[in-house]
């Protein structure tokens, strides 16, 4: 006799999220690819033992799986890159970790007030430079400086900003729109720099491409590449840092500044015309071979998150980190996945009310008026 009805879209996510096919799993639990089906499908529910099982082979815990439906993200909703070249299993990995996501948004947001969404909506064609320049303008920051951290610029937003697992060479980063929220997922594997332009490329598709049907079109990557370089290394800035057919040295120095990889620092200025074709074919071959080709060589610390921070420092002794396990039924590794890997500590000048009321010191000018408080205690 089965136990209580599990819900079915959580045994459909949990499998996918492992990269098990239903015949795989079902060779793991010992029983037949037709009961992993009917499980799904919600015509059959698993005994107690066979529930274990499953929850074992997909390390996560019973009771994950008797939660309610999980959101149903497809993958055309998703701004993959390279989607040729990504496999069909670590695609759907992937909108795995973006279901998981909008789980975690969704504690958040129950238990916490966030940012509200300031993420323009550009509904008429826009050059990509000129919607990055409108972008920056609104959000009022300085074309002569870089951009803040790229992490908790979006954050302080309302853009949800997730880590993902190590999924593969093929998978940068995407972003998607749930109703009216705005998703980003970034990929840690890549460098610092690369990841500050992953999450500035993605802000390029949730300003230009929020009308979905327009990701599978031609230029879509072309656009969100443009509109990053542009709101990274704005034109004037760096038309006033910067002459023509500059030394690879300055080029570094330049890198550093903006806070963006080299190959990117050379690929903006030869797109503005401060590199002849000339010197920047050689420029890149130089950087090649001191290695900014496949990393960055004595790079920046990387970006994280500045909510997750002040979430768990909400409360003393890991609380808060342990309570949203028990509610999304997410262990702590998948919590850590997708949050970045911050631990539960305490963080001094965070900005947050804590469920105690006390009010913590502001956080720096990236952030003037954080707006994240408990509710509901």
């Amino acid at each position: 006799m089965g136990v209580k009805l599990i819900e079915p879209s959580r045994l459909v996510l949990a499998r996918k999220r492992a990269g098990l096919t239903a015949s795989a799993l079902a060779r793991l639990v010992d029983v037949t690819p037709q009961s992993i089906h009917n499980y799904e499908a919600g015509r059959q529910s698993p005994t107690e033992d066979t529930l274990i099982r499953i929850a074992g082979a997909l390390m996560l815990p019973e009771s994950f799986f008797r939660l309610g439906p999980v959101s149903d993200i497809t993958a055309d909703e998703v701004s993959f890159r390279a989607r040729t070249k990504m496999a069909s299993r670590v695609r759907g990995m992937a909108i795995c970790s973006a279901q998981l996501a909008v789980e975690v948004r969704d504690y958040v947001l129950s238990t916490f007030k966030v940012p509200s969404v300031d993420v323009p909506y550009i509904e008429q064609d826009m050059e990509p430079a000129l919607a990055a320049d409108y972008v920056r303008s609104r959000w009022g920051l300085d074309r002569d400086a870089p951009a803040p951290n790229m992490v908790h610029l979006l954050e302080s937003k309302g853009v949800a900003v997730f880590s993902l697992p190590p999924l593969g060479e093929h998978l940068d980063a995407f972003a998607f729109w749930r109703n009216d929220e705005p998703f980003v997922l970034l990929n840690l594997q890549k460098s610092a720099e690369r990841g500050r332009f992953d999450a500035a490329h993605e802000l390029g598709h949730l300003v230009l491409h929020r009308d979905t049907t327009r990701l599978n079109g031609r230029d879509v990557e072309r656009e969100a590449n443009e509109f990053a370089s542009s709101f990274l290394i704005p034109a004037t800035g760096i038309k006033r840092r910067m002459r023509s057919n500059t030394t690879l040295d300055r080029i570094l120095q330049e890198k550093s500044y903006w806070r963006v990889a080299a190959m990117a620092m050379a690929y903006r200025l030869h797109a503005l015309g401060l590199l002849s074709d000339w010197s920047y074919r050689n420029n890149v071959i130089a950087l090649g071979r001191l290695g900014y080709r496949t990393g960055e060589p004595a790079g920046m610390e990387r970006e994280r998150s500045l909510l997750f921070q002040k979430v768990f420092a909400a409360s003393s002794r890991g609380v808060a980190i342990k309570k949203m396990s028990s509610e999304t039924g997410l262990p702590l590794g998948v919590l850590g996945e997708l949050t970045f890997s911050v631990e539960p500590t305490t963080v001094p000048s965070l900005g947050v009310t804590s469920p105690s009321a006390e009010r913590i010191d502001e956080v720096s000018s990236v952030w003037p008026r954080p707006k994240l408080k408990a509710v509901g205690h």
